[in-house]
Order: C-alpha cells, then structure tokens, then sequence
C-alpha cells in the first residue's frame, strides 16, 4: 500500500497528549487487573477479613502506635 495524500498512519496522528492518556489508561488497567487478583485471591481472604470492620473499631487499645495522634 502507497501511503496517498490525507492518509496518515496512526503514530503520526496522535499527539503527545494522546499517548499519555493512552499510557495513563493502560496503567490503571494493569493496577485494577493486579488488584483484582489480589483481592479475589483465596489465599488473602484471612488478611482482608481481619480488617473488615476497621472503620467501626473505637476500641483506643486497638490503635496502632505511632499513628500520629494523641
């Protein structure tokens, strides 16, 4: 194929911006991907459920030490 008048191909046409986006997007899915994993992963379920109800925890002997506060 002849490269014709008006027909450029698609390393010409995107710009700078267009291939950080494009980098940025695929980050994030290979982050999701490897998040995913780890959360759905059998073998952590133990470690996630031990912090199941962090949130709801006012318990002040169970605070971690050095955290910041007083």
């Amino acid at each position: 194929m002849s490269n014709t008048a008006g027909a450029n191909s698609v390393y010409e046409i995107m710009t700078a911006l267009d291939w950080f986006g494009l980098s940025v997007m695929v980050t994030m899915f290979i982050l999701t991907m490897v998040v995913y994993g780890y959360v759905f992963n059998p073998r952590t379920k133990s470690r996630l459920e031990s912090h199941k109800f962090i949130i709801m925890n006012d318990d002040p002997s169970n605070k971690e030490v050095g955290d910041g506060r007083r």
